[in-house]
């Protein structure tokens, strides 16, 4: 009956069932009664079912570790890195478009700030009465150069013209100091009547006749013996005729802008009212009862309660006008 019991499958799988029984002389020793075969069934199921429940449980941690869904596959390694590739292709647009930028704002920068300083600089001179004086002097003397340059261009255009309607193409060479001969007359007028303006003395109307003379003489030689000679037709007459009309409006010019600047230069004398006015209201810009950007009529109202006796409207405009820069 035991070697039946022993080959008998348990549960589907044979089982040995000689661990579980006990010798004949060992029973025979210890009187234990040996396990029946049902006894001898259900142990084993018990085993097997404890192996398979420790190899579930097993399998159940493993499979809850999260370790196990970070793991990426191929497939998503390659779409991460394509992801990736075009996330670093959008961030390099960026950074070259936000780089362009501020090149631009950088450069707006530097701009405004050149602006800046010549304003600061132009106000400087409008502010301080003998640097304005200076600008305006030095403007005067590049505005005379100018008008000189002109006057000798066109004299010695028209000492060729007069050369030839004189004394023809192959005539002589002093025939080209006909022309110079007035126009030297011309220019020593013009710098006599500089000369005058420098000093603050009035031009007397006597040179304006003697220059319009000049002019006119000027006007007659470069026309008269050239068209008498080869004809009055319109190709030589415009530029014999613009010629000397370009000398006389610069010498008309040179007298209106001597005149103008002789009188700027003579208001930009420096007033020490004005001067005090102008310290006031910029130690009131430094101790903070003005903004340092005020108003016209800010600093007409500083000047009315600060000035004794008041300022006129007229006055504190031009005062603020100093100030301000403009």
């Amino acid at each position: 009956m035991t070697s039946s019991l022993d080959n008998r499958p348990v549960n589907g799988h044979p089982v040995n069932l000689e661990r579980f029984t006990t010798a004949p002389q060992e029973t025979s020793r210890t009187d234990t009664p040996a396990d029946s075969g049902r006894v001898s069934q259900l142990r084993s199921q018990l085993h097997n079912l404890t192996a398979e429940r420790d190899l579930l449980t097993d399998i159940a941690e493993v499979d809850a570790d999260p370790v196990l869904d970070s793991v990426r596959s191929e497939q998503e390694r390659d779409a991460d890195r394509v992801v990736a590739e075009k996330v670093r292709t959008k961030q390099r647009a960026d950074r070259l478009r936000a780089g362009r930028s501020q090149v631009r704002l950088d450069r707006r920068a530097r701009r405004h700030s050149r602006w800046d300083q010549r304003t600061e600089r132009a106000r400087a001179r409008i502010l301080d009465p003998a640097r304005a004086l200076a600008s305006d002097y030095r403007r005067w003397v590049a505005t005379a150069t100018a008008l000189f340059a002109l006057v000798a261009a066109g004299v010695g255009f028209m000492a060729i013209s007069v050369h030839h309607g004189v004394v023809g193409v192959t005539g002589p060479w002093y025939g080209y100091l006909i022309e110079p001969l007035a126009s030297v007359l011309l220019v020593a007028s013009l710098a006599a009547q500089f000369t005058g303006r420098q000093r603050g003395s009035s031009v007397p109307r006597s040179f304006l006749a003697f220059d319009a003379a000049i002019a006119a003489a000027s006007l007659l030689l470069n026309v008269v013996p050239y068209g008498v000679r080869y004809g009055f037709d319109a190709t030589s007459l415009v530029p014999h005729l613009l010629a000397p009309l370009l000398v006389t409006g610069a010498v008309v010019g040179w007298h209106l802008a001597s005149g103008m600047f002789a009188t700027v230069i003579a208001a930009s004398q420096d007033n020490p009212i004005e001067r005090e006015r102008l310290a006031l209201l910029r130690h009131a810009i430094a101790s903070g009862e003005l903004d340092p950007d005020p108003s016209a009529t800010a600093v007409i109202k500083h000047l009315r309660g600060h000035v004794p006796g008041g300022i006129g409207q007229q006055d504190g405009r031009r005062i603020a006008r100093m100030l301000l820069g403009y």
